[in-house]
């Protein structure tokens, strides 16, 4: 019996016999003939949506690591910077989704779907709210501080700000373009 990774990782193919070259005997081809899934655009607004997220993620990723990286007081304060480090988790879904929609075709196996487009909108979900959670903690820390707020702390809350918004447009953009089946399978 099959390993569950491995019927997952198989699902949708099926062997086919392919003459050789030569004419003499067979070799054994995996064949996709599963669902196929897309967007349904164009390639050209595949395109447009493809720059859009990779814009979007980096300016995200950047604003991120500008924010959590300044000598900002809310680093220092573990009630603000507890919100601030877990959006690394999802901030590495994101990325790993991002990478996975930026290089595949129009249309994808289902693999290809989940391993990309539904793990960037999961990774934008849990990035937004994470950095939705963070600003209003560092807000809330930045004004009932004892210390006085300094410059770089408000640096630390626009760049927060920034990143809040760009994931929020990345997930307003995918959902905006849901992927869906465009090509039904061959199952016989």
């Amino acid at each position: 019996m099959a390993s569950r990774f491995t019927k997952d990782f198989f699902e949708g193919y099926q062997f086919i016999d392919v003459p050789k070259k030569n004419g003499k005997g067979t070799r054994r081809v995996l064949e996709y003939i599963g669902e196929w899934y897309g967007i349904g655009r164009s390639s050209k607004e595949h395109l447009r949506l493809k720059i859009r997220a990779a814009c979007l993620t980096a300016v995200t990723l950047a604003a991120f690591l500008l924010s959590v990286l300044s000598r900002a007081s809310v680093n220092l304060h573990q009630y603000a910077a507890i919100p601030a480090a877990l959006i690394l988790l999802p901030m590495i879904f994101l990325l790993m989704g991002a990478v996975s929609f930026l290089i595949a075709k129009e249309k994808w196996e289902r693999r290809t779907y989940h391993s990309g487009y539904r793990r960037m909108k999961r990774g934008a979900t849990g990035t937004t709210a994470l950095f939705g959670i963070s600003v209003i903690v560092s807000a809330v820390y930045t004004v009932i501080s004892d210390s006085p707020a300094e410059l770089v702390d408000y640096g630390y809350l626009a760049g927060m700000l920034i990143g809040t918004a760009c994931s929020a447009a990345l997930l307003a953009s995918i959902r905006a373009n849901p992927a869906r089946v465009v090509q039904a399978s061959k199952k016989k």
